[in-house]
C-alpha cells in the first residue's frame, strides 16, 4: 500500500502541498481545459481546482482511482479549502472507480459530502489502479463530451 503512504506524506506536508500545486498552476494551458487526476494526482487536481480563480478553472474536473473518500483524506482540510461542494458547481466533476482498487475502494465521491459529482464504477480487470485502465473505458469517455457539450 505504498500509494497510500504518498498520499499520507502528500496531506502532511503543508510546504510539498504548496510547492506542487505552484509548480503546476504555472503551467497550466489557457481555459478551456481538462483536468484529470489519477491517484495522489486526484488530490492534487482537486486541491488545485479549489484554489483556481473562475475564470481559470478547468471545463471538466475527472478524478480516477481517488483516495478523496478516505476518512483521513475527507477530514484534512486541504489548504485550506472549504465548501467544496461548491467546487462541484463550478464546473463538472467525474470519477472514476474500481471497486477492487485498493486506493477507491470504497466508492464513488458522490455521496461523500464534495457536492454534485458523477460517479462511474468500472472494472479494471487485474490492473485495478491502473491510470491507463481507467481511461480506457468508453463510458468515461462518453460522460466526459456529454459533459464537455452541456
Amino acid at each position: 500500500m505504498g500509494g497510500l503512504q504518498e498520499v499520507w506524506d502528500y496531506i502532511d506536508d503543508k510546504r510539498r502541498r504548496s510547492t506542487t500545486l505552484a509548480a503546476i498552476a504555472c503551467q497550466l494551458p489557457p481555459v478551456p481545459f481538462i483536468l484529470w487526476g489519477h491517484s495522489l494526482g486526484s488530490v492534487i487536481a482537486f486541491e488545485l481546482a479549489a484554489h483556481l480563480p473562475a475564470r481559470a478553472a478547468p471545463a471538466l474536473l475527472v478524478t480516477s482511482g481517488s483516495p478523496l473518500n478516505l476518512r483521513k483524506v475527507r477530514a484534512n482540510p486541504l489548504s485550506g479549502v472549504r465548501g467544496w461542494s461548491i467546487l462541484s458547481r463550478a464546473f463538472p466533476w467525474i470519477n472514476v472507480y474500481d471497486g477492487f482498487d485498493h486506493i477507491a475502494k470504497y466508492g464513488g465521491l458522490s455521496e461523500a459530502g464534495y457536492g454534485p459529482i458523477t460517479d462511474i464504477q468500472v472494472r479494471n480487470g487485474g490492473r485495478f489502479h491502473s491510470g491507463n485502465r481507467y481511461l480506457g473505458h468508453d463510458d468515461v469517455w462518453r460522460e466526459m463530451d456529454r459533459q464537455l457539450r452541456r
